[in-house]
């Protein structure tokens, strides 16, 4: 990648979309009862919260569409260029969710326009963060550190959740609630611009050493159908592979601050700083554990870390299920040693295991679909688990499950393409 400056310029590139993608995430739920209001009126305040978070639900159903539309054209047009599309998809609906008339004012068309900014946004994070992945350790050399590279991107993605609900606590904090709840709700979304603006800049004028506009064998060929006919066996792998960090992050920095206030009874606020200790935590460790990783290698350390995953789960589990503030804490301190070193280094070992020409498609779908399954589907699953009386251990089952997913997955992994 060039000079230390232009590794660093490189490495904000990288991170900078998922920050703006996932800053999105995290201000939107935080004003997601406020968003219900304005867009879905009811006499029933928790129908409106219902519909706001259905709205934000619709988005990740369009993280597949956007995996295959966003992976294909990168595999024909650049990774940089897909790079600028997906910033750009998800940088205009931000900002005009903040703009955006309410019910009052377009009656049911607010709803509808709200829901194609969201798909809008959710189709732009299905080909982001695999773009800007395989863009970074595409262009470090072999042997310079290509686990570190990838990594950015992760620690952009988590940091901007952090970036996101602290503004959101900014802007209860700095207004009167009667303020926030009629305009001020907006001005995070506005805010968004600004990250926007900066990683257009930043991704424009990025060095590249892409071979050309078409890296498969002509347009009638979509590297998808090859990946799934020429390497059905890895895209399989890759989607097992991805279990451990996606229920490993739903469930340890999603749905961990409802498990610990309505099942272990902690304070709710309590709750939320332990999870975002733990979140700043992790941040710091993604990049370190990726530097050890390109020493060790990518596929022990995260052998090691899902290993790690197995044996401890259920045992640091049971050591928040005290209720006991402390005891959460350094257990969810403990969860974030244990996943950060897979977090660091899963996304280069998977998307290595493709050859260049159908990388973005095969990484961005197979990492797609793993999360759905995996992710998406795992606060849902703890809940009802929790809810139909098989005990306040049942995330732990499920994270357990996931983690000897992601082991077996990596054992039987073939070497890394170049």
């Amino acid at each position: 990648m060039g000079t230390g400056t232009g590794r660093r310029r490189t490495a904000l590139a990288g991170m900078i979309g998922n920050v703006l993608e996932w800053y999105d995430f995290a201000v939107y739920g935080f004003f997601a009862a406020t968003i219900g209001k304005h867009y879905f009126p009811s006499d029933d305040p928790r129908v409106s919260v219902v519909a706001a978070f259905g709205v934000f639900a619709i988005g990740f159903l369009a993280r597949p569409v956007g995996a295959v539309i966003l992976g294909h054209l990168g595999d024909y047009l650049g990774r940089r260029r897909v790079m600028m599309i997906s910033i750009m998809a998800m940088a205009i609906p931000t900002f005009l969710i903040g703009v955006m008339p309410t019910y009052d004012t377009l009656g049911v068309m607010a709803p509808v326009i709200l829901i194609l900014l969201r798909l809008i946004q959710g189709a732009s994070v299905g080909g982001e963060l695999t773009s800007s992945v395989t863009f970074m350790i595409e262009e470090t050399p072999e042997g310079r550190g290509r686990t570190l590279a990838g990594s950015w991107c992760f620690s952009g993605a988590i940091g901007g959740v952090l970036l996101g609900s602290a503004v959101g606590t900014a802007i209860t904090w700095l207004l009167p609630a009667d303020a926030v709840e009629s305009w001020g709700w907006r001005l995070p979304f506005l805010a968004g611009v600004v990250i926007a603006v900066a990683g257009y800049v930043l991704r424009r004028d990025l060095p590249s050493h892409e071979r050309g506009p078409a890296y498969g064998k002509g347009p009638g060929e979509l590297p998808l159908m090859r990946a799934l006919r020429e390497h059905g066996r890895d895209f399989a792998r890759a989607i097992g592979i991805t279990a451990f960090d996606a229920a490993g992050f739903y469930l340890l920095f999603v749905y961990i601050t409802t498990y610990l206030s309505q099942v272990t009874h902690l304070d709710r606020h309590d709750a939320f700083g332990i999870d975002t200790v733990s979140m700043a935590v992790l941040v710091v460790l993604i990049p370190a554990f990726a530097w050890i990783g390109d020493r060790v290698g990518a596929q022990r350390m995260c052998l090691a870390s899902a290993g790690l995953g197995i044996v401890f789960t259920i045992p640091l589990f049971m050591l928040m299920e005290h209720g006991d503030p402390l005891l959460s804490l350094v257990g969810e301190l403990c969860f974030a040693v244990i996943v950060a070193p897979f977090i660091a280094g899963f996304g280069t070992r998977m998307a290595l295991m493709f050859p260049r020409e159908i990388r973005m498609s095969a990484f961005s779908v197979s990492y797609n679909i793993g999360l759905a399954v995996f992710g998406g589907t795992a606060p849902l699953l703890a809940s009802y688990l929790i809810e139909r009386d098989a005990g306040d251990l049942a995330p732990a089952y499920l994270l357990t499950g996931a983690a000897a997913i992601s082991f077996a997955s990596l054992v039987s992994a073939r070497r890394s393409a170049s």
